[in-house]
């Protein structure tokens, strides 16, 4: 291609149906309105794995939604694995506000399905999710119940955000080891967010990169206390 025909070249967008996964883990039978908690998964997982870290949460009375996400990637290449990733540098708002979109889509969806309790959105994220469930707690304009971040950072586009936002009930959950998100991560992102007014709560655990079948216990006390308990609703 000549450089005058390099000059004539467009690259434009266009939008198409895409499917997207999404795993349920129900509230025991008989519970009433329960709150909806949406837990994001890591890079590389899918909603089917996640949906077995998270499922004990369900038995304490929310109704879990576990959505994937959209752009699938091989993990690995000998033998071929298959996990999803939320995004990436390469039109990254775009990919944010797409995402908020698809949560609000998702959310739409359960309600066709499952009674819950629309006033008590929670969200749940580990890894990379954790910044994505951030992301829609302070860009989706729905009022969070709580939020729950497991093993990541604050991003500075949702620190920009927090201002404008009201406070509403933080657990940072982190491995002291943790090798992929240095424990200064979480530290850091406590700061922040007490300097806006928030007043997050910890879990940081003997461990890795990773949520511990007992740390997921915990995680569920406190959701329950800051959600449950607090809107009067026997647990």
């Amino acid at each position: 291609m000549s450089t005058d025909d390099s000059k004539k070249t467009l690259v434009r967008s266009l939008q198409m149906a895409h499917s997207v996964d999404y795993a349920v883990c129900p509230p025991p039978t008989g519970t009433e309105s329960p709150p909806l908690l949406l837990a994001l998964h890591g890079w590389g997982q899918n909603c089917e794995r996640f949906s077995r870290w998270v499922a004990p949460l369900a038995e304490r009375g929310f109704l879990v939604a576990v959505p994937q996400a959209p752009h699938q990637l091989y993990i690995n290449y000998d033998p071929k694995t298959v996990g999803f990733n939320w995004l990436t540098i390469h039109e990254k708002e775009r990919s944010i506000r797409e995402f908020v979109e698809y949560l609000k889509l998702l959310i739409k969806t359960l309600r066709e399905e499952y009674e819950f309790d629309e006033n008590r959105v929670c969200m749940l994220g580990f890894s990379q999710g954790v910044s994505m469930s951030y992301r829609f707690a302070v860009r989706s304009g729905l009022e969070i119940g709580a939020m729950v971040a497991c093993g990541s950072d604050l991003p500075p586009d949702v620190a920009d955000e927090l201002p404008n936002k009201e406070a509403f009930p933080v657990l940072i959950v982190h491995g002291k080891d943790d090798p992929q998100a240095k424990i200064e991560k979480a530290e850091e992102a406590l700061a922040e967010m007490r300097r806006h007014g928030f007043s997050p709560d910890t879990n940081f655990f003997e461990g890795g990169h990773q949520l511990p079948r007992d740390v997921v216990k915990d995680i569920g006390d406190w959701l329950v206390s800051r959600v449950v308990e607090k809107q009067g609703v026997n647990a």
